[in-house]
């Protein structure tokens, strides 16, 4: 909880939001977080429209490289975190999925619209279930199901907004999007 002054990771947080309720300082994160994603987003859409700029796999390492270092200063200085939380034999393979799903999906944009990825990315829920419940053996109620299909469903109606004036069919960046979302899946 963000209001227990004891504990050790609520210094994690600018003093500023640490004065403000825990609503209030959900919000202030949700909010920065969806700022720093979409320009994220916008940023990447740029750069695969630059004409000639075939590096998708390229930018994909960069972001790798990039969320790995970050994370490594997160976890080492601020968490102040001791040891591996996970068996060190898995982070190669976590890192590998993580660079396939960045690199197909990157790549899918030289045949693809980014509204055309979108609406593929925004369907990953259910691959997310279904790999869960062959890999993890995680049961899922048929609610949960119909509730992960409708949530991705409503997400595909709301990016199809764009989608419906500048539709994008080409079978290799539908294969290599699908693809991505598979390698995301398998990511916790």
């Amino acid at each position: 909880s963000f209001d227990n002054k004891n504990d050790p990771n609520a210094s994690q947080l600018p003093h500023f939001v640490e004065q403000l309720s825990s609503t209030n300082q959900f919000l202030v994160l949700s909010g920065t977080m969806f700022l720093f994603f979409g320009a994220h987003n916008l940023l990447q859409e740029a750069i695969m429209k630059v004409p000639g700029f075939d590096y998708g796999v390229m930018l994909s390492y960069m972001e790798v490289l990039g969320v790995t270092a970050c994370s490594y200063v997160e976890r080492k200085y601020i968490a102040k975190e001791r040891g591996n939380v996970a068996p060190l034999s898995t982070y190669p393979f976590l890192t590998f999925c993580l660079l396939a799903s960045s690199a197909l999906s990157n790549m899918s944009l030289n045949y693809i619209n980014f509204p055309t990825k979108a609406v593929f990315r925004s369907s990953k829920l259910i691959p997310t279930m279904l790999i869960a419940t062959i890999i993890n053996r995680r049961i899922f109620k048929s609610i949960e199901y119909a509730s992960a299909f409708a949530i991705s469903l409503g997400l595909i109606v709301f990016a199809a907004a764009d989608w419906k004036l500048t539709p994008s069919f080409n079978p290799i960046g539908l294969a290599l999007v699908s693809t991505s979302v598979i390698f995301d899946a398998i990511l916790p």
